[in-house]
């Protein structure tokens, strides 16, 4: 150590120094780094005094210590060196191996990608989650800490174990919170613990939970949402059970999310994307007290709203509906649009099925008397953009024997978009087998929603039906119009990579 005067070279095989030696001034460099040389014993002394592989020993040390190594020699590397060399970074990987068994490694990085610190913790890491206070921390062997910076160094502020027979699986944190979910057979535990200091503040279980499967995990605006391949669950730290909902089977779906409207998203493997909303109420103490819905369009059909508007609503309400769609504000409003745009669909189609019996027969409906109303109404029915009113859409459409109505439902179809199962294509198939071939501007209706909506859905299957829909109009008894239109559509379809 201390070696003021700098280090002698030799040129014999005689060693000019013994060990390792250390400048003993640091050379300053620039961000307030520094140099440290430090010269190490030549390789291949024939020394009396040396015994066993002491040259690979003190190189091996001396590559462990550096981040720089310069080889110095007199003539050529040869063959024999170069193996030397190679024989020794090997053998400080080895080395490194065998220091981080069953441990792991941190790194903080600055900005400029430089490496401020290493950090070897006391075992293996499972998870690492910044939260407010630094970086929580989750080991194999269930334990949790939390790692934070203190005066430019990395310090652990605390440790703590889960429950004997508990085994950690994940942590989500949220504000000064943090929820561990933990396997504990035939239960799921959920630990709440104050980030600061690691204090258990709450304990609770979920029933028929998985954390062996969990799929997704992450933090809301009122809780945390955690799901595993059956089950999707959101609560509170103080153990609230905001909702509680089971998946479809897993062959059935690839993805589920949950987006901060709290609408719970599932991709299914069918290319259709499911999206139910979820419990808003947090006043609601638990998911079971709440009337169980399976789907979200059972919500508002089941609803029994009252609502402050008649029963056949006037043409300006409807314009202010369709304003409020248009602009996407309609927020509580939607229960009582639904509700009320379901009803009035429903009373048309019940007029429809009355004026198909004959012995039904009377009065001409108040929808075939008002076509303002009516195709306000649709035009409002589509444009919430949903597949809500799929199946009422359909039946109109088969229902409907004005071609005058059932071209406004036609130019209204393609606002949807949306048709999951099908349905309205095979209505279209009914029209064209019902129909005369002179049913031009049907036609062409026709054809543009076939196109717009096997392009939406995306669906193998729904692009073959698509197909099948245009290739009817390439029979001769159609006019020459129709079938270069369907053919047009129909190439725009082909040009889709599905």
């Amino acid at each position: 150590m201390n070696k003021m005067a700098g280090f002698k070279v030799g040129s014999t095989i005689n060693a000019c120094t013994k060990g390792l030696w250390v400048w003993g001034r640091p050379i300053p460099l620039e961000n307030g780094r520094s140099l440290v040389v430090i010269d190490c014993e030549g390789l291949g002394s024939v020394e009396k005094d040396r015994t066993g592989n002491i040259d690979m020993k003190l190189f091996t040390l001396s590559v462990l210590l550096s981040s720089t190594i310069i080889y110095n020699t007199k003539h050529a590397i040869s063959e024999d060196k170069i193996e030397e060399l190679s024989n020794a970074a090997n053998l400080t990987k080895r080395i490194n191996i065998a220091k981080d068994d069953k441990k792991s490694i941190g790194l903080r990085i600055s900005p400029f990608g430089e490496i401020i610190e290493e950090i070897t913790f006391s075992g293996e890491i499972l998870q690492a989650e910044e939260c407010n206070f630094g970086i929580l921390i989750v080991f194999t062997d269930s334990s949790i800490g939390l790692c934070s910076i203190e005066n430019n160094i990395a310090v652990s502020k605390w440790i703590k174990k889960a429950g004997e027979k508990s085994n950690i699986c994940a942590v989500i944190s949220r504000d000064n919170k943090c929820a561990l979910i933990a396997e504990n057979k035939p239960d799921t535990e959920i630990y709440i613990l104050n980030i600061k200091n690691g204090e258990l503040e709450k304990k609770f279980c979920i029933n028929s939970f998985n954390p062996k499967e969990l799929t997704l995990w992450q933090k809301t605006d009122r809780g945390f949402f955690i799901t595993d391949l059956k089950k999707a669950v959101e609560f509170d730290c103080d153990g609230t059970i905001f909702w509680e909902a089971f998946l479809p089977q897993k062959n059935k779906w690839n993805y589920v999310t949950y987006t901060k409207n709290n609408s719970l998203v599932i991709c299914r493997n069918n290319w259709v994307i499911d999206s139910y909303k979820m419990n808003q109420d947090i006043s609601v103490k638990r998911a079971k007290e709440q009337k169980k819905v399976k789907k979200y369009e059972d919500f508002y059909k089941n609803k029994k709203l009252k609502s402050s508007v008649f029963s056949k609503m006037t043409v300006n309400q409807l314009e202010e509906i369709e304003i409020i769609l248009e602009n996407g504000d309609y927020e509580k409003k939607e229960e009582e649009i639904l509700f009320l745009l379901q009803q009035e669909l429903d009373c048309y189609i019940n007029d429809l099925l009355k004026n198909s019996n004959p012995h039904l027969r009377g009065m001409p409906s108040y929808y075939t008397l008002n076509p303002l109303y009516t195709e306000k109404l649709l035009l409002c029915a589509s444009k919430t953009q949903t597949d809500n009113f799929t199946d009422e859409f359909s039946k109109l459409l088969e229902l409907e024997q004005d071609y005058s109505a059932k071209n406004i439902i036609l130019n209204c179809i393609k606002n949807i978009k949306y048709d999951r199962n099908g349905q309205i294509l095979e209505t279209f198939l009914k029209i064209i087998d019902r129909g005369s071939a002179n049913r031009n501007l049907t036609w062409f209706l026709i054809c543009d929603d076939t196109g717009i909506i096997a392009n939406f859905m995306g669906k193998p299957a729904l692009y073959r039906q698509g197909k099948s829909i245009l290739t009817q109009f390439m029979y001769p008894e159609y006019s020459r119009e129709i079938r270069d239109y369907a053919g047009k559509t129909l190439a725009k379809m082909m040009e889709l990579d599905f």
